[in-house]
C-alpha cells in the first residue's frame, strides 16, 4: 500500500507505505520516541507545525473497535479526510485478544464500523502506525485471537520497524553485514546530542584516557564523539548487562 505523493503522511515511513508496524521484543526501547520523530519529520517536510498526530491507546483486555471508532470520528470531516495525519495506535501489553481481527479490518479491509452504522474508511493520505510489543502476539495469544482460517501473523505482512535495546543497537551499528540492515533505528541523534548523554559521555571518555577530571568542565551544548562510542562507554559503566 504505497503512495508517492509528497503530501501524504506515508512519504516519511519505510518504503513510503501508508501503514506500518513499530515493534519491539520488550518495553522501553524507543517505539514511542520513533513515532514522535516521524511526526517531527512530517511537520518539517510539509513546513506545517500543525500536522496532527492522533494517538489512540488500547488498554482493554480485548480490542474495543467501538472505542477506537469513537476516537477516529472527530477526524471524519471533509478537511481532515484530505490532509496528512498520523494515526498512532498504541496496543498495550494488557490487550489479550482481538488484535488480529482489528488489524485486518483497519489495514486490509480499510474500514472500521460499529453497530450504529458509523464507518471509518482509511485514506491513503494518512499514515497508520501500530505500536506493539511482539510479546503481545505470543503463540498462545495468536491462537486465541485468530479465527480458524487465519494462520498467519499480520505483523509479518506490513512493513515493520524494530526498536532494539542498546546492546543490540551497538551490534547492529558495528557490523556492516548485519542481517537486520539499516532500516531499523539506531541511537536517536537528538538523544545522543542531549546534555543528559553528552555530559556523562564526555567525562567517561576522559576518564578512560587517564585525564584528570578536575581539569575538565562540561560545556553546555557541546557534542563530542559518535553514537557508537557513546553506547560502548555507557554500556560498560551502566552496571546492567542488557539494559533498555
Amino acid at each position: 500500500i504505497a503512495t508517492r505523493s509528497s503530501h501524504s503522511s506515508a512519504s516519511i515511513f519505510k518504503d513510503e507505505m501508508c501503514v506500518g508496524i513499530v515493534s519491539s521484543k520488550r518495553a522501553g526501547v524507543g517505539k514511542s520516541l520513533y513515532i514522535k520523530r516521524l511526526h517531527e519529520k512530517l511537520k518539517a517536510k510539509l513546513h506545517d507545525d500543525k500536522v496532527p498526530l492522533k494517538t489512540i491507546r488500547l488498554i482493554d483486555s480485548r480490542v474495543d473497535e467501538g472505542k477506537v471508532l469513537k476516537s477516529l470520528l472527530p477526524f471524519l470531516n471533509h478537511q481532515d479526510q484530505k490532509k496528512p495525519i498520523i494515526f498512532h495506535f498504541d496496543i498495550t501489553s494488557s490487550v489479550q485478544s482481538g488484535i488480529q481481527e482489528f488489524l485486518f479490518k483497519l489495514l486490509v479491509l480499510h474500514y472500521l464500523g460499529d453497530t450504529d452504522g458509523k464507518i471509518w474508511r482509511r485514506k491513503q493520505c494518512h499514515l497508520y502506525v501500530i505500536e506493539i510489543l511482539e510479546a503481545s502476539l505470543s503463540p498462545e495469544k495468536q491462537t486465541r485471537a485468530m479465527s480458524p482460517g487465519l494462520k498467519y501473523n499480520l505483523l509479518d505482512v506490513f512493513p515493520k520497524i524494530m526498536c532494539r535495546p542498546p546492546k543490540e543497537v551497538l551490534e547492529m551499528d558495528t557490523q556492516r553485514n548485519s542481517p537486520c540492515g539499516y532500516s531499523d533505528p539506531g541511537m536517536d541523534d537528538k538523544i545522543f546530542r542531549s546534555e543528559a548523554f553528552q555530559r556523562p559521555f564526555q567525562y567517561l571518555v576522559r576518564s578512560h584516557r587517564g585525564i584528570n577530571l578536575d581539569m575538565f568542565q562540561y560545556e553546555a551544548g557541546s557534542v563530542e564523539g559518535t553514537a557508537v562510542h557513546c553506547l560502548q562507554l555507557l554500556l560498560i559503566h551502566c552496571g546492567v548487562i542488557d539494559p533498555s
